[in-house]
């Protein structure tokens, strides 16, 4: 499933390899800034160290869930369609995200 079939008002926090999304879907995808060349100014080099954890912090609420369903059994053994598997997941991630607001 594409992002685009999802609808434009559905945007998506990602990491640096997924610089092709967000070329393809400027609107919806954001990763981190490209880092700036070696002979870039400091003051360069610190606004993309600001940016990039900026969009880190927003990317960990998702990232912490989808670690934390790594360590359920049922999906260690998950041996049904992947197409299938999208239902399982999303509970996970509920149950997970739930879990921690409650810290």
């Amino acid at each position: 499933m594409n992002s685009q079939s999802l609808g434009p008002d559905v945007g998506c926090e990602k990491g640096a390899g997924y610089r092709g999304l967000r070329r393809d879907h400027p609107d919806q995808a954001s990763v981190p800034p490209n880092k700036p060349g070696k002979d870039a100014p400091p003051e360069a080099t610190q606004a993309w160290e600001q940016a990039r954890h900026a969009q880190s912090s927003a990317r960990i609420c998702g990232e912490h869930p989808i670690a934390g369903s790594k360590h359920w059994r049922p999906l260690q053994r998950w041996l049904g369609r992947q197409e299938d598997l999208h239902e399982p997941v999303q509970a996970i991630g509920s149950l997970a995200s739930d879990r921690a607001a409650a810290w």
